[in-house]
């Protein structure tokens, strides 16, 4: 299968971004010259090189229309027309090919093809018949019920990877299963991903799994080896500082195997399927995400987009890996519906710069770029890998604390203030921090008070010191 990467599937057309077109083509260069003609004229398209691949597709991908080629290697054309018609019987297909019959006309009309095209085809006219069935089928289904996933959507708020020990990354979307008829992991990806790709959902960092380079498991075990000999025998010890440069004790490694004295081990994977030992930075590396709607996508469009503000500029400057504000909502609702059924908890600690407005005016917003990147150092080396931080506004972030209860949430704000303070680094910072269930039940609740919390905290005063040291 080929496919324009710009271009894909959305359930339930027609879209209201670009109509996707499926096309069944056998030939690479037919497939070339329509993807360029397609997407010259706006539409999306994902072409297959078989009926049978098509076929297996296309419930998921909902097309707009179909374009097949009926003159397939080792298939009968009509037959996979007439199949296309029983699975998505309110798409409109079109027949494109060579076969210049009028016999075989009539039967691909009596399979359900809406119109007969011959090859070589006039671009004009295809791109006209385009145009014409999709204001009708707009004109037919302006009252449509909302799809699947769209409903999926509004009652989880987020579509998250569960794990699945059979699937090639280590995870799975089995709601996609039911709802669309996507039993294999990679086709849920790939389908999530051409939605993503056509502006549709957005994703968020789930995991990062490393797969062998040789066989391609996740069945993969990295540890910290000697860089002479690659035993994991190895043991950590101080060592003191050895020159006014370096006065102060550092930590150095010895191999309890070679007897190898280091100051920096080697990580390495060993495959537990195919016994290949690697060097981490040759494991293929796979990005899982979750997924939520893109609320940017407005009438039809993507919405313009602000100018990013000095703090996701920071954010981006400090490489602290971060989620923009639309992720709130479906982050914080997952957690609360996930920890309910778990009978745990976890929380939320937001971090507000409240004198930001004012330093840039006063000191510039280079400089005050800058006071924020190393406040957000410190943040990065004080949360736990598996907490999300999400940008909250200008002058706000949130920290996500999966499964972490209150006393424990409580002693990362007391690192991240006492940092702070010892730091003085001329910002005026408030922190909130409520956990779920005893601190909130709901969204809603979580940002009134955390709204309340903050408001109290700058009212009192729990400022640093406005006197702005020089960088």
């Amino acid at each position: 299968m080929t496919k324009n990467p710009q271009n894909s599937p959305e359930k339930n057309g027609p879209r209201l971004g670009k109509p996707l077109i499926l096309v069944v083509e056998p030939l690479r260069q037919t497939q070339e010259l329509l993807n360029k003609l397609l997407t010259e004229q706006g539409f999306g398209a994902v072409f297959f090189t078989s009926g049978a691949q098509a076929l297996r597709r296309v419930q998921a991908l909902a097309p707009d229309l179909i374009l097949l080629e009926i003159k397939l290697k080792e298939e009968n054309g009509l037959a996979v027309c007439r199949e296309f018609r029983k699975r998505q019987p309110h798409t409109p297909l079109i027949v494109l090919t060579e076969i210049i019959d009028s016999q075989t006309r009539l039967e691909a009309i009596t399979c359900g093809a809406v119109d007969y095209l011959t090859k070589p085809y006039s671009r004009e006219y295809l791109v006209a018949k385009l145009r014409s069935l999709l204001a009708v089928l707009r004109a037919r289904n302006c009252g449509e019920a909302p799809s699947p996933l769209s409903t999926l959507f509004e009652q989880e708020g987020i579509l998250q990877p569960e794990p699945n020990s059979a699937s090639p990354f280590g995870y799975a979307y089995p709601q996609l299963a039911s709802l669309l008829g996507l039993d294999d992991p990679e086709e849920q990806r790939e389908f999530l991903e051409d939605q993503t790709a056509r502006g549709e959902l957005k994703h968020i960092i789930f995991d990062v799994v490393k797969r062998c380079p040789k066989c391609h498991s996740i069945n993969v075990n990295f540890r910290q080896v000697c860089p002479h000999c690659l035993s994991p025998a190895i043991k950590a010890r101080p060592r003191n500082g050895t020159s006014v440069e370096e006065p102060y004790p550092k930590k150095e490694w010895v191999c309890l195997q070679c007897n190898h004295v280091f100051t920096q081990p080697r990580f390495y994977g060993r495959c537990l399927d195919c016994g290949s030992h690697f060097e981490e930075s040759k494991a293929e590396t796979v990005v899982v995400y979750s997924y939520v709607p893109n609320s940017e996508k407005e009438s039809g469009a993507i919405a313009e987009k602000a100018p990013p503000s000095e703090l996701e500029l920071a954010l981006r400057d400090s490489e602290l890996a971060f989620e923009g504000p639309e992720a709130l909502a479906p982050l914080v609702r997952y957690e609360i519906k996930r920890s309910a059924a778990a009978n745990s908890a976890f929380s939320m600690l937001a971090v507000q710069f409240d004198n930001l407005k004012s330093l840039i005016a006063l000191d510039g917003a280079v400089a005050a770029r800058r006071r924020l990147r190393n406040a957000l150092l410190i943040v990065g080396k004080i949360i736990s890998t598996s907490d999300q931080v999400i940008l909250g506004g200008e002058n706000r972030l949130w920290i996500l604390m999966p499964d972490t209860p209150r006393a424990t949430a409580l002693m990362v704000q007391g690192q991240l203030e006492s940092y702070l303070q010892r730091l003085n680094l001329g910002l005026s910072t408030s922190l909130a921090l409520l956990a779920f269930p005893e601190g909130f039940q709901s969204l809603e609740e979580l940002l009134k008070k955390v709204d309340s919390a903050l408001r109290l905290a700058g009212g009192r005063g729990k400022r640093m010191t406005k006197t702005l040291p020089q960088d």
